[in-house]
């Protein structure tokens, strides 16, 4: 068995490749293109392991890895920086580093999630960022308020908590800002809620999701 080490960028890939006694097989940095990354793993020695460093963009490259390799491992970042306080950090030595644990059964990895879990990671990643615009807003027509002497109350995710904003004898500039906060709140309430409806139904047919709901409180 041979293992292989990857250090994952965003363009290019450095590989470092050891047999099964830890010799140097090969090393060298790819593009992280799909036909650069197949046709160099069509050429790595069979049978082989491999493993990468969790970053980014681990999706693309690991579903890509798994066609050619007895068994894809993924890296946990946090945990392989203990291994390599004694090393000079470039990305051959990081590679070399991950081939090396790889090799002697030392490598700290996380699960590689399925497909239809990284999906239903991803849409809810996109609602908390859209809850978490939303609260830049309200924080911002709160702190607009405050600068004029503008007294709230209510909840300004709400038409109606919007509309309970008494602009009178404000500026014009100030009720224009306070009228354009209120449609990006509303905006991106009604988002919200689209990706809600989204989420039960890409969850509806998930065995885990399902049974966690089923469970007593």
């Amino acid at each position: 068995m041979n293992y292989v080490g990857v250090d994952l960028h965003q363009k290019t890939s450095w590989f470092y490749e050891v047999d099964s006694c830890g010799n140097k097989l090969d090393s060298r940095n790819v593009p992280n293109t799909e036909e650069d990354l197949k046709d160099y793993f069509g050429k790595i020695p069979k049978p082989f392991t491999l493993a990468v460093e969790s970053t980014c963009n681990w999706y693309f490259f690991v579903d890509l890895a798994q066609q050619y390799a007895e068994e894809v491992f993924l890296a946990n970042s946090y945990e392989l920086k203990a291994f390599a306080k004694r090393h000079k950090k470039t990305d051959k030595i990081d590679a070399r580093l991950i081939a090396n644990v790889l090799h002697k059964g030392f490598l700290p990895a996380v699960t590689i999630a399925d497909k239809q879990t990284r999906q239903i990671r991803e849409i809810i990643r996109y609602r908390i960022n859209i809850v978490r615009d939303r609260s830049r807003n309200v924080s911002r027509l709160k702190a607009l308020l405050d600068k004029v002497g503008c007294h709230y109350s209510g909840d300004f995710t709400t038409y109606k908590g919007l509309r309970r904003i008494d602009t009178e004898g404000l500026p014009l500039i100030h009720v224009y800002l306070i009228s354009r906060y209120g449609e990006q709140i509303i905006e991106l309430g009604q988002r919200i809620h689209d990706i809600e409806k989204q989420i039960l139904h890409i969850t509806e047919k998930d065995i885990d999701i399902e049974l966690t709901h089923q469970k007593p409180i």
